[in-house]
C-alpha cells in the first residue's frame, strides 16, 4: 500500500480476489505512513468478508536511494534510510496459531454501520455551526436576549439621549420626536438640559 493510495480503491480490490477468485488468501505490505491505512483497510475487509485468520509480522526496513550529482564527474549520491514496515496476511484457510503475529477470526458482521469518514465530517460540522453565529439557542435564552435588547433600546439618558442596544456598534443615538415628546411628559416639572439638535 501506498500512502497517497485511497482505502476505498484497495478494498475493492481485496474484496474482488477474496469473494471474485479462487485466491484463499490475501497479504499486504505498507511501510512508513502507509501502516495506519493499512490497518483501516484489514479491518474493514475482515468485518465485512469475515472468518478471515490474520497474521502480522513488524519489522525495520532499509531503503537505498541513489540521486544524480549536479556536478558533473561526480559519482552518484547514495543515501539510506530505515523505515518500518508491516506484513499482514488474510486467509480462508487456518494459519499457525503459535505465531506471535496470530489472531483468530471474526465472524462477518450483517451491518456495516455508518460511514466512518461521513461521520467524521459531520461531526466536525456540527462544531463549526456551534456558537452564537450559526447554532441554534434554547427559546428561553432567545426571549431573555430580545427582553435585554428591548430593554436597552428605549432606554434614555438624563439628557433625553436614546442609548444604543447592547449589540450595536454606535453610541448614543438622537431620539425621534414622538420619544422626546414622551420623555418631557415623563419628565414635567423637572429641571432637565436642553437637547440641543446638530
Amino acid at each position: 500500500m501506498q500512502a497517497k493510495g485511497q482505502i476505498k480503491n484497495y478494498l475493492g480490490y481485496a474484496f474482488r480476489i477474496l469473494n471474485k477468485t479462487d485466491h484463499r488468501s490475501l497479504s499486504i505490505r505498507a511501510t512508513g505512513n502507509a501502516i495506519v491505512k493499512a490497518l483501516i483497510l484489514i479491518e474493514l475487509v475482515k468485518r465485512r468478508v469475515g472468518n478471515l485468520h490474520q497474521r502480522n509480522k513488524i519489522y525495520s526496513l532499509e531503503i537505498k536511494t541513489e540521486e544524480e550529482c549536479k556536478i558533473e564527474g561526480m559519482p552518484k549520491i547514495e543515501t539510506k534510510r530505515r523505515v518500518t514496515a508491516m506484513d499482514t496476511e488474510l486467509s480462508k484457510d487456518p494459519l499457525d496459531s503459535n505465531d506471535a503475529g496470530y489472531q483468530e477470526p471474526e465472524p462477518k458482521e450483517e451491518n456495516h454501520g455508518p460511514n466512518p469518514n461521513r461521520a467524521l465530517r459531520d461531526g466536525a460540522r456540527s462544531k463549526r455551526r456551534g456558537g452564537m453565529r450559526g447554532g441554534k439557542f434554547r427559546d428561553d435564552d432567545k426571549d431573555k436576549r430580545l427582553d435585554r435588547d428591548n430593554k436597552d433600546r428605549h432606554e434614555t439618558d438624563n439628557n433625553g439621549y436614546r442609548r444604543g442596544a447592547r449589540r450595536g456598534r454606535g453610541g448614543f443615538k438622537f431620539p425621534t420626536e414622538e420619544e422626546r415628546e414622551q420623555f418631557a411628559l415623563a419628565n414635567k416639572g423637572k429641571q432637565l438640559r436642553p437637547i440641543i439638535d446638530e
